[in-house]
């Protein structure tokens, strides 16, 4: 089934294509198990909040004590550290689970849980490099795939549900492995049409155009997904002008008419 997945590209954002590939997913770090398809829903748990506002702490309280065992002058030791840290598997794990349970918020959070932590396994393993410790650097980078893959399955539960910024979050991560030198695969493309759609959706046109405009950043010209978005945010005002470029500095002034 994975090969499967993999053939596909994950062309859609919703969808059985979708659906299909998330349940050929490893189970990961955090994660209860697989997920039936069409199980995840938009309704946020009234839990979710304490374990959000726990779980920054917990972030907060470990990278203080980071600093701290890496100074002379600071008084901490290890067991704190681990304590935060401990705190914060814990609270992970919690939210991971009201994902399962079909909680689309809590999908969402969750992957962006393992994006920080791949930012901070990145920061690591850049200052591991610098001081020549090809050993600890390499045990970083399989972290950073690890985090990835978890950030990849919540997200990805998410934007199956609909839910506009872990489609975009998706696509903006997806994009950023990719690389610059490489086209899109068209499920960025989709991913950020998604996005596009679900704000419009809750009438946040600013994030929509926002949204739009990094469409156009990461895609081709001529891509269809581009075109249906424009569509999308513009097909329903008239020009008061020549038609213009959307500029990320003028596109979210209000007033503004002008078209790519």
């Amino acid at each position: 089934m994975r090969n499967a997945c993999l053939r596909v590209g994950w062309v859609r954002c919703v969808g059985p294509v979708l659906a299909l590939c998330l349940v050929a997913l490893p189970v990961v770090s955090g994660a209860a198990g697989p997920v039936a398809s069409g199980s995840v829903a938009a309704a946020p748990s009234g839990e979710l909040p304490s374990l959000l506002q726990r779980y920054a702490a917990a972030r907060r309280a470990a990278l203080k004590e980071q600093v701290c065992l890496g100074s002379s002058r600071c008084g901490s030791d290890e067991g704190r550290l681990m304590d935060a840290m401990e705190t914060r598997r814990r609270v992970s794990q919690a939210v991971a689970e009201l994902a399962e349970a079909g909680d689309a918020e809590a999908a969402y959070q969750r992957g962006l849980m393992s994006l920080q932590v791949m930012e901070e396994h990145a920061k690591r393993s850049a200052m591991e490099l610098d001081l020549r410790s090809p050993g600890q650097s390499a045990h970083l980078r399989r972290l950073i795939a690890t985090e990835s893959a978890t950030a990849q399955r919540y997200l990805g539960l998410a934007a199956q549900a609909g839910h506009a910024s872990a489609c975009r979050a998706m696509a903006g991560h997806l994009k950023e492995r990719q690389g610059s030198s490489s086209s899109p695969s068209p499920l960025v493309a989709q991913l950020y049409l998604c996005a596009v759609r679900g704000f419009l959706g809750q009438a946040d046109r600013n994030t929509a155009l926002e949204t739009y405009i990094a469409m156009r950043q990461a895609l081709a010209p001529d891509a269809m997904e581009l075109v249906e978005a424009y569509s999308l945010l513009f097909r329903a005002q008239s020009p008061t002008g020549p038609r213009q470029r959307v500029q990320p500095d003028t596109a979210l002034q209000p007033g503004k008419r002008e078209a790519p």
